[in-house]
């Protein structure tokens, strides 16, 4: 079993604190487990979408990147676009909103490209899938530093780690293939019939009904699922 390292925090500790922490962490373990970084290792992060104020704020991987430069070690921020509509579609727009969200200190790429149809097919040979498109500028690389929030999660109980890893290198042509058996449906008694899930469909397959919002399963990726 992998080892694990665990790092306590006081209820008030502050995004510099954990920064400091996270860069101590990172060289323990590095040393411990006698890992040899490559020349490139990018952090896989999650950038937070517009308002959202639970992502993990860019100060806290100030210690992360000072640790790397030491090393002489090259690294940016790397994420994927996402199926549903939004700033984080598209590269333009996604890469807008990690500027506004402070983001700044690395390179941001987004390893999907502009419209999430960037991708390598890499073969896993799996109970459920024998390849995964994975975001190219991911699939490229030896290694990643992967840093997670803590999210609740409807299916699994809670996403972290695994999900950035198996959620957040996908492509979109990935993502939609971990989603598309699962189509989300509308309870006609809770249904408020205001139609922000029309609003936000990237296919438009959900229409106005007479009691509810109606899904058209026809045109359905189930990236809401």
């Amino acid at each position: 079993m992998a080892r694990v390292y665990f790092k306590a925090f006081s209820p008030g500790a502050t995004s510099r604190e954990h920064s400091a922490a996270g860069r101590a962490v990172l060289e323990r373990l590095i040393d411990d487990e006698n890992v040899e970084l490559s020349p490139s290792v990018p952090l896989k992060v999650h950038f937070g979408e517009e308002g959202n104020v639970t992502y993990v704020p860019a100060v806290t991987y100030d210690g992360i990147i000072d640790l790397l430069e030491r090393r002489n070690v090259e690294t940016c921020f790397v994420e994927t676009n996402v199926l549903y509509r939004g700033e984080r579609t598209f590269r333009p727009s996604h890469e807008r909103l990690a500027r506004r969200h402070g983001f700044t200190r690395l390179p941001v790429v987004i390893a999907d490209g502009d419209h999430g149809d960037s991708y390598k097919e890499v073969e896993i040979n799996k109970n459920h899938f024998k390849t995964c498109k994975i975001g190219y500028e991911i699939a490229r690389q030896d290694q990643l530093i992967v840093a997670a929030h803590f999210k609740g999660h409807m299916l699994a109980g809670f996403g972290g780690a695994i999900k950035q890893l198996g959620m957040g290198c996908a492509a979109r042509g990935g993502k939609l293939a971990q989603h598309i058996n699962a189509v989300p449906l509308v309870n006609p008694l809770k249904c408020k019939r205001c139609y922000t899930c029309a609003q936000h469909c990237p296919e438009d397959a959900i229409k106005k009904g007479i009691m509810s919002a109606k899904i058209r399963t026809d045109r359905c990726i189930g990236c809401a699922a």
